[in-house]
């Protein structure tokens, strides 16, 4: 797909201490991320404005055991942009009142987003009619993401934040975060990291009461 690498895989993780030219450093830091990709548990610290570069993302693979997410009360009250050719505003609070609902924030250039999203859309399937998804496209180029749905087949609904506030304001410190809402619109709970299917319906009856026997 068009301006969007695949998640790196290795068979047996390396620590390669980058030292040399520029080459040497760079793959380095490669083996690094292939290593963290492996153990599936690459939390992603974001700046304040740009996609976080390879540093970044080396530097954020193992996350702080001393941070802690802020999981707000409620959603954020601004408006989100609509996905794709889909025009106007999105009003979360206003659009899913009265159901319970799934936030997952996601981006083509996060490995561990790509990693879980398919299992996302199982369990969407399994619970339509029950539990409503919404994936918010986080500081992401519009034809990687729209393109990656495509391919990937998502059914859920989408929306955007290019900016990456609304997803800061929601108490997200690392990618993907996912948020669990209650029909009333309280936030019951909130996930840092990747969410296998089992892990998912897990957390979907503990937080949001609905039963999760598969």
């Amino acid at each position: 797909m068009a301006d969007r690498e695949e998640p790196l895989r290795a068979e047996t993780p390396a620590r390669v201490a980058p030292r040399g030219g520029p080459l040497v450093r760079t793959l380095g830091l490669a083996v690094v991320v292939v290593a963290a990709f492996v153990g599936g548990l690459l939390l992603v610290s974001l700046g304040e404005d740009d996609e976080p570069d390879e540093e970044e993302l080396v530097a954020g693979l193992e996350p702080d055991e001393d941070a802690e997410q802020a999981t707000p009360d409620r959603l954020p009250d601004e408006p989100l942009e609509a996905f794709g050719d889909a025009d106007g505003a999105i009003h979360v609070d206003e659009e899913y009142a009265g159901e319970p609902l799934v936030v997952n924030f996601w981006a083509t250039w996060c490995a561990p987003c790509v990693e879980e999203m398919p299992d996302f859309q199982q369990v969407h399937e399994e619970l339509e009619g029950e539990v409503a998804f919404l994936g918010v496209n986080v500081r992401d180029a519009p034809s990687n993401a729209e393109s990656f749905v495509d391919e990937l087949g998502i059914t859920y609904d989408l929306a955007v934040d290019e900016p990456g506030t609304w997803w800061e304001d929601a108490g997200g410190f690392a990618m993907p975060t996912t948020l669990f809402v209650g029909p009333d619109g309280a936030v019951e709970d909130s996930h840092a990291g990747v969410l296998s299917r089992e892990q998912l319906r897990e957390r979907i009856d503990d937080a949001l009461g609905v039963d999760s026997d598969a």
